[in-house]
């Protein structure tokens, strides 16, 4: 257009010069009509045989109220040839041109310089000149498009041929940009160089437009960034009118550094390579990124989280549709790996499939895709954390608006985890299930998060308390999250502990635990809790668990971690137990000793608190308990007994010791540890920290009569007096009867009738009892012995005469001395005064006799001696 231009304006001039009147500028005018251009003065002109100069030509576009100007212009041609419009040169000193660009009050300014033109015709020219194009600032407010002045400088080589203009930007352009934004993005310091030619195709009859760029390079810094740098090689470019244009192109991008101190982002070495092609067809933008392409990432850094040596590639396309008008994206990315390092953390590689997304502006975008995380391992040295296998196999939904994003997993997104170790503890095979969407919500101005979840199932089958262990501590646990609501406040004008930047809410369930840190079965159990942490401080526990659907036990904790107090009401619902359904047995199991109850119930209920000692910080707890047993049947190590009842409240003290606030009454209508003890009941005292077990008032019904004392003091065994004797108190023995003494032990040929009193002396050795010189005698009415000795002579004439006395022996005094040492070995001296019908003729006897007996063993055969179900059974009925 440029050629024609000049060239109708010659052949104007020409014929101005010649005609010097008014039809000048008409001719002129009516060769330029086609290009709607318009010459308004034409001045100095000067005209020979060969040569035309014209000093000034001043025209009129319709783009632009301005006036164009073209000075110093010199034209060369033959005469003959000159009148059929043809010229073999034109030379120009410079030509501007001024547009008006929308959102720009400069607009675009032109400046061709140094213009050199050969023709063999009009339509058939070429020549070179130097291009200085300057755009005003624009500020496009609907659209966010704001720029500074730009400039492009460069030599410029063309040709014209039949309506083809071509034009060649050799090595040397240059393209200066002070800054551009376009919303919250802010590009400055613009500079593109070429170092190879640039070269452009104009058809001007059908209005197509070709460029094939050589290498260049673009160098920005932006808001952070510094010494970025785009390298721009293989370009080209075409167009069929202004709105519809294809390009395209291989790009090298690499930034040496990007920091955002607002939100604490740290960028190194960030580096693009790939091919890139771009479609305009009505305003509509189409990018598309082919396979193969390459991000890179030497570090970046978000406050303690820190990402190393990432790299992402592609083995699909990218594509994107970007309308100018509507202001909207889209964008549909192929199959994508992401493999990077951080601290710790070794060749771990997310794989992105299936990913599309859109925007509607740049603050309001939406995306999915299908997302694979692969972590082989990861070390946190400072915490002591190592993960090992790591997988996360989830769908990926992301929403950006107004600077929130919010990331949603839908259901079915599973997690496995191989191994982790944290110090003393290791997990393995941890299997997570979402059954329900997970929500991760970021605030980047307020700068923060939330997470919200719903039924998640975790199956953790191995963990370990000692990881060179080869049994493992926990071999079975499913965790099932019902709930969770988390927010993190992650503003960086406060250093504070996690504790204090985190608040919300869960709900889970335990069940189908198995483990060894305890020698019971866990498995019928299930734990229902509801967990709060509030004000950055404070934690709320809600626990009830349950046994076989029934409920259990319940907890309710508040604790303070600032203040590192709080307290806690647990309970233990009313368990009842019967000989044909629940036994303790079925709740705890195994049970650590030989023991179960049958019968009868147990309730449990109370509240601690604690705190810590500021000068020790040891935690230091305090708190009540009251226990009721009531009814209670069972056995313990082959003693049974039946109707035991007890409500007693105790203290738990800050040294962790426990002491019964007051007096309790005991009461056991039967217990048979051997001997059938009735009607047992004593007030009772306990305080572990010393070891006291205090029994005031004791007493029990046995063998017809009753054992009774003032008070027991009992001391469960302490290193510090394990051999000591504790104080002595006596047990009164009031009305045994001596028969059914006799009907239990295992000697079948003696009998004997009498009503036996005493006082026995009684000190403790520990949890053993010693009787030292204890008395005991029969009533006044005395009794009989009867001992069938079988007729068997002795061959001891004096044994013999005793043996036969006491085939039939009427008493009437007897009394005996009393020793029992701590290994159980009973001692009694007998002395008796009575007669006997088969010795003389009511002749006194006078008999002393000494009977030694281990009674501990004496109880066991007598325990053996009847089935300890049947006993239960018979006391119950």
């Amino acid at each position: 257009m440029l050629l024609l231009l000049f060239a109708g304006l010659v052949l104007g001039t020409a014929v101005a010069y010649l005609q010097r009147d008014s039809l000048t500028l008409h001719f002129v005018n009516q060769v330029l009509r086609p290009y709607d251009i318009e010459v308004i003065r034409i001045g100095g002109v000067r005209l020979s045989l060969k040569t035309l100069d014209v000093d000034t030509i001043e025209i009129r576009i319709p783009q632009s109220p301005d006036l164009q100007t073209i000075t110093r212009v010199q034209l060369h041609f033959d005469k003959f040839d000159f009148l059929k419009g043809n010229i073999n040169s034109l030379t120009a000193g410079q030509a501007t041109l001024s547009i008006p660009l929308s959102g720009s009050k400069e607009g675009l300014h032109a400046s061709v310089s140094d213009l050199n033109v050969a023709c063999r015709s009009a339509q058939l020219c070429s020549g070179s000149a130097q291009l200085q194009i300057d755009v005003g600032a624009v500020d496009v407010k609907d659209g966010g498009l704001q720029s500074s002045a730009s400039q492009l400088s460069s030599t410029i080589n063309f040709s014209y041929e039949a309506g083809q203009l071509s034009l060649s930007l050799p090595p040397g352009l240059q393209i200066l940009f002070a800054s551009a934004s376009y919303g919250d993005f802010r590009l400055e310091h613009l500079v593109v160089t070429s170092s190879q030619d640039w070269q452009v195709q104009l058809n001007l009859s059908e209005q197509t437009f070709l460029l094939k760029a050589g290498t260049s390079s673009l160098a920005f810094d932006t808001k952070g960034p510094a010494d970025a740098e785009v390298r721009i090689s293989h370009f080209t470019g075409s167009c069929s009118g202004l709105d519809d244009c294809e390009a395209k192109a291989h790009l090298q991008l690499i930034v040496d550094s990007f920091i955002s101190e607002e939100s604490g982002l740290e960028v190194a070495g960030l580096g693009f390579v790939g091919d890139l092609e771009l479609r305009y067809r009505a305003s509509d933008l189409y990018m598309i990124i082919p396979a193969d392409f390459k991000v890179t990432l030497e570090s970046a850094n978000y406050r303690d989280f820190r990402l190393e040596q990432l790299v992402l590639d592609s083995n699909q396309d990218w594509q994107a549709q970007l309308s100018l008008t509507e202001q909207t994206l889209a964008l549909n990315a192929g199959t994508t790996n992401l493999v990077f390092n951080t601290e710790g953390i070794i060749d771990s590689k997310v794989r992105i499939s299936q990913m599309i997304g859109s925007c509607s502006a740049l603050n309001n975008c939406e995306a999915k895709g299908h997302m694979d995380l692969t972590m082989n391992s990861f070390e946190s040295p400072e915490s002591g954390l190592a993960v090992a296998g790591l997988g996360v196999v989830s769908d990926v939904e992301l929403r950006f608006q107004d600077r929130n994003l919010n990331v949603i997993m839908p259901a079915d997104a599973s997690v496995i985890l191989a191994s982790g170790d944290y110090p003393g503890y290791k997990i393995e095979q941890l299997e997570v299930l979402a059954q329900e969407p997970w929500q991760i919500d970021i605030n980047l101005p307020g700068q923060s998060a939330s997470v919200s979840a719903a039924s998640t199932l975790f199956k953790l089958p191995v963990l370990r308390t000692r990881t060179d262990s080869e049994t493992p501590s926990l071999s079975g646990l499913t965790l099932h999250l019902q709930q969770l609501d988390m927010r993190f406040d992650l503003s960086t004008t406060q250093s504070r502990p996690w504790h204090q930047q985190l608040s919300g809410s869960a709900e889970l369930d335990i069940s189908q635990v198995y483990t060894t840190l305890a020698a019971y079965n866990f498995w019928p159990y299930q734990w229902n809790t509801h967990v709060q942490w509030l004000n950055a401080d404070q934690l709320l526990i809600d626990l009830l668990a349950k046994h076989s659907e029934n409920q259990l036990f319940s907890i309710k904790l508040d604790h303070s971690i600032n203040n590192k107090q709080g307290k806690a009401h647990f309970k233990l619902e009313e368990l009842n137990f019967s000989p044909a359904g629940a036994r303790l047995s079925s709740y705890v199991s195994p049970l650590p000793f030989d023991a179960d109850l049958l019968d009868g119930s147990v309730a449990l209920e109370g509240n601690v608190t604690w705190h810590t000692d500021p000068a020790s910080d040891i935690w230091q707890p305090e708190g009540q308990i009251q226990l009721e047993l009531r009814k209670l049947a069972g056995f313990m190590d082959e003693i049974v007994f039946s109707g035991l009842e007890a409500s007693s409240t105790w203290s738990l003290r800050p040294d962790y010791s426990i002491t019964t606030q007051s007096a309790f009454v005991l009461n056991i209508r039967e217990i048979d540890p051997g001997i059938p003890l009735f009607n047992v009941q004593s007030s009772v005292s306990v305080d572990s920290a010393s070891g006291l077990i205090h029994l005031r008032s004791p007493h029990a019904e046995v063998f017809g009569g009753t054992v009774s004392t003032d008070s027991i003091d009992i001391f469960l065994p302490q290193e510090n007096r394990a051999d000591e004797l504790g104080e002595t108190f006596n047990i009164a023995i009031e009305a045994i009867d001596v028969a059914q003494v006799l009907s239990l032990s295992a000697y079948e040929q003696v009998s004997a009738t009498g009503i036996i009193s005493g006082v026995l002396p009684v000190r403790f050795k520990g949890l053993k009892p010693v009787i030292e010189a204890g008395q005991l005698s029969a009533s006044q009415q005395g009794g009989s012995i009867r001992y069938d000795q079988g007729g068997i002579a002795s061959g001891n004439q004096n044994l013999d005469l005793v043996y036969q006395a006491l085939e039939h022996y009427q008493y009437d005094s007897l009394s005996a001395g009393v020793d029992f040492d701590e290994h159980g070995e009973l001692n009694l001296a007998l002395q008796m005064r009575g007669q006997s019908p088969n010795v003389g003729q009511g002749q006194r006897i006078n008999l002393n006799l000494n009977i030694s007996d281990n009674i501990p063993a004496l109880l066991q055969s007598l325990q053996a001696a009847d089935n300890m179900a049947e006993r239960l059974q018979d006391m119950l009925e």
